[in-house]
């Protein structure tokens, strides 16, 4: 990072993202997860399994870190966005196991956040109307409306700096001249 941003993390790389935050949390201003696959939690706050049949998905497992490490998560608000092709229920299909579990202990992190303190909030698609998501909603052919949720909610949290917009590079202005003699 060059400077303090949003950090925007999808699927696995969600905890590459609490990991920047943790050793950078002065560098991140907020952090916005697309169905992130696994999350952190604090020491002695191992949140409880979540339902499953045979199958062991990764989304189960359950880091832990000492609370003051923890806390740093709390400095930022963080939004995760999830579709709707998220089985509902316990299925034999690994890949519908690793998803649901993995939005079930999203929901499990959130609370985390908020109770010591923080901002977090879980989006699910469908419930504000967006529906036919795959795991990459903001390819989606809807793209545009999820583009939107994300503008909304970078505007409640101050962040979209609308009274600042970027304007690009600034370069002070050269003459440009074209040698009309043949002389370069």
């Amino acid at each position: 990072m060059t400077g303090p941003g949003i950090l925007m993390t999808h699927s696995r790389s969600g905890q590459c993202g609490w990991a920047t935050a943790l050793a950078k949390p002065n560098l991140v201003k907020a952090i916005v997860a697309y169905e992130p696959a696994h999350f952190v939690f604090p020491e002695g706050e191992v949140p409880p399994d979540i339902p499953r049949g045979k199958l062991h998905v990764s989304a189960q497992d359950t880091p832990t870190i000492p609370l003051d490490e923890f806390k740093k998560l709390t400095r930022m608000p963080i939004l995760i966005v999830f579709g709707d092709n998220i089985a509902q229920k316990v299925t034999d299909n690994y890949n519908s196991e690793v998803w649901r579990s993995a939005k079930l202990r999203a929901r499990q992190f959130v609370e985390a956040i908020n109770r010591h303190g923080g901002d977090a909030t879980l989006v699910s698609l469908p419930e504000m109307g967006l529906f036919g998501n795959t795991h990459i909603p903001f390819a989606d052919k809807n793209n545009m409306q999820v583009a939107d949720q994300l503008v909304a909610w970078l505007h409640e949290k101050g962040l979209d700096r609308r009274d600042h917009p970027h304007m690009g590079p600034q370069r002070p202005a050269m003459e440009l001249t074209i040698p009309l003699d043949g002389r370069r």
